[in-house]
């Protein structure tokens, strides 16, 4: 039933997705932060299991830091579980039980949420230009996430229906 595949999907977004796809370099930049913490904000880009992943882990390990700031930037309101994106397209799931809700996940945590798009990455002097404001950061964190790969084929792009998206 739809009511059971939500709360399905809720419970592997929130208890298998993320946790499991969390890198040990983050783990790792989060107890270094732990242990020496000057006043800094921590840039996350990209809400895909990358990014949101990062973030969620990043804010957990230092939420008790006042003078800490992690910001997750991604253009979409939501994070998509693109995994159940073939039973959107079968009909089967309807297209708003896989998409997460960044603002909701944010609230009650120390994690700023901003639906901007990046124009730019500034490395020299540590900005990201956004669609419509400037941000500074002291670590920034990429996870922007893929375009499909049509691997070379010819008329493959043409041919075929990507699925990566909900528009898609």
């Amino acid at each position: 039933s739809p009511a059971r595949r939500s709360s399905i999907t809720h419970c592997a977004i929130r208890q298998v997705a993320l946790p499991s796809l969390l890198s040990p370099a983050i783990v790792a930049l989060a107890r270094y932060f732990h242990k020496s913490v000057a006043e800094m904000r921590i840039v996350v880009l990209g809400a895909g299991f990358a990014g949101l992943g990062a973030a969620l882990e990043l804010e957990r390990h230092l939420r008790h830091h006042s003078e800490v700031e992690v910001a997750l930037i991604d253009r979409h309101p939501y994070h998509l579980f693109a995994p159940m994106l073939f039973q959107v397209v079968t009909g089967e799931v309807e297209p708003g039980h896989i998409a997460y809700p960044l603002r909701w996940l944010a609230r009650n945590r120390k994690l700023r949420f901003y639906e901007r798009e990046v124009r730019h990455i500034d490395l020299a002097n540590k900005k990201v230009m956004l669609d419509d404001a400037e941000l500074d950061y002291d670590y920034l964190v990429l996870g922007l996430g893929s375009v499909t790969n049509f691997f070379g084929v010819p008329k493959a792009e043409s041919f075929t229906f990507p699925v990566k998206t909900l528009r898609e």
